[in-house]
């Protein structure tokens, strides 16, 4: 398995999926919300349909309308720029901490989903 992570970090293996079948069948359930770890910019050039933009960098700052918005029991997907991006994992454990419970990093990101010519904004 290939992580954004040093070996000795932590890196919560299990809320990992590294299967954009796997991302796909979360998605079309319509149970989790998709949020884009990546900048604005990022985000507003191309993303996962129906995504939601919370820039890892600017947590601070858009945590408290995300939190209005999405209560803490929601299913939560992050996503960023693929395996070499770690702002998908950051932004999960920024999520943690603030007491959402069901949150999976999909380690393929933005690149992996558009690939496969899955649907996209």
């Amino acid at each position: 398995m290939i992580t954004a992570k040093e070996k000795n970090d932590i890196v919560i293996t299990d809320l990992e999926i590294g299967d954009v079948t796997l991302a796909r069948k979360l998605y079309d359930s319509g149970k989790f919300v998709f949020v884009d770890a990546r900048s604005r910019d990022d985000y507003e050039e191309g993303h996962i349909k129906g995504a939601v933009s919370l820039p890892v960098g600017e947590f601070d700052e858009k945590i408290d309308v995300f939190l209005e918005e999405y209560s803490s029991e929601k299913a939560i997907v992050t996503y960023c720029s693929g395996r070499t991006c770690e702002d998908s994992h950051r932004l999960a454990q920024l999520l943690l901490a603030f007491g959402y419970t069901e949150i999976n990093v999909f380690i393929d990101g933005f690149p992996g989903w558009k690939a496969e010519g899955y649907p996209i904004e």
